[in-house]
């Protein structure tokens, strides 16, 4: 019953707004673990994750890391209230993901990764590259963020991740997911890490 509860509830979002849910099907509990298992090995930090919906990546997170080191971010009221009656200790914010550094003020670098499901390929270049660049606005140096795609290629092109300063790694395919996924895991370049010492190595001589 608790799966029929979902897909209705899914669907319902779907018929709301289909390009921001992107697929009639919720996904699978394989492609959310997936997505855990994309963390690096040695990771302690908090986690944003984009999109909560109705709530299959929100579980595998839970089970994972636990209330204190979750914040599920969601633009449909709706679905946060579903989360809610689920989970009633979630933390959840009620934003737009390409504000989400706004959104969060002064707990910017609180968190160390992001796991994503929206559906980066329905949306706008413009959108899609100022949602990740909201998510590494909130991330340390070293942050990660996750993304699934059902598309063949990584869902950031190669001319977004130069421009981003970010480069990309398939952590893996999920075949049984509805439709079949893959996982991707994108990291500042070590360029980026550089030029980021150098201008703040050149701002502290000028004091």
């Amino acid at each position: 019953m608790k799966n029929y509860s979902t897909l209705v509830a899914h669907w319902r979002a779907w018929l709301r707004n289909p390009r921001a849910i992107g697929s009639v099907a919720p996904s699978s509990a394989r492609l959310a673990l997936a997505m855990v298992a994309a963390l690096p090995a040695d990771f302690s930090g908090n986690i944003i994750e984009l999109g909560g919906g109705t709530g299959t990546i929100t579980r595998e997170l839970l089970n994972a890391v636990g209330h204190a080191r979750l914040l599920v971010v969601e633009r449909d009221p709706k679905l946060i209230d579903g989360l809610l009656s689920t989970w009633p200790e979630l933390n959840t914010l009620h934003a737009d993901a390409a504000l989400l550094n706004k959104h969060l003020g002064d707990s910017t670098k609180a968190y160390h990764a992001v796991i994503s499901g929206l559906p980066l390929l329905n949306m706008a270049l413009p959108v899609r590259e100022a949602i990740i660049q909201a998510c590494f606005a909130v991330l340390p140096d070293n942050g990660v963020l996750i993304q699934f795609t059902y598309g063949i290629h990584s869902p950031v092109s190669a001319v977004s991740m130069a421009r981003l300063g970010l480069q990309a790694e398939r952590c893996g395919r999920v075949w049984n997911n509805l439709p079949p996924a893959q996982v991707w895991r994108y990291t500042r370049t070590s360029t980026h890490q550089v030029r980021k010492t150098k201008l703040i190595t050149a701002e502290t001589s000028s004091r």
